[in-house]
């Protein structure tokens, strides 16, 4: 974990950034990732329910259409 901790503020210099400004004069070291892998978490599972949202708008959206050209094929 320390070595994936090591890489994000090697290679991500936002992460980099806010780490050196904030730790440790706010929070300390432990605190600041807790904080910053909760927050990937709770991202991941806002996207994983947003795509989730588009995938059954997408289904509804395919069934409106297919009612929509079998009623249109039965009225001509």
């Amino acid at each position: 974990m320390k070595r994936k901790m090591k890489g994000l503020t090697r290679e991500n210099e936002v992460v980099k950034g806010i780490y050196n400004e904030v730790v440790p004069s706010k929070v300390d070291n432990q605190s600041f990732w807790s904080r910053y892998f909760y927050r990937m978490f709770e991202l991941k599972q806002a996207e994983d329910a947003r795509a989730l949202l588009v995938k059954r708008a997408d289904k509804i959206l395919f069934l409106y259409l297919q009612l929509a050209q079998t009623c249109f094929s039965y009225s001509n």
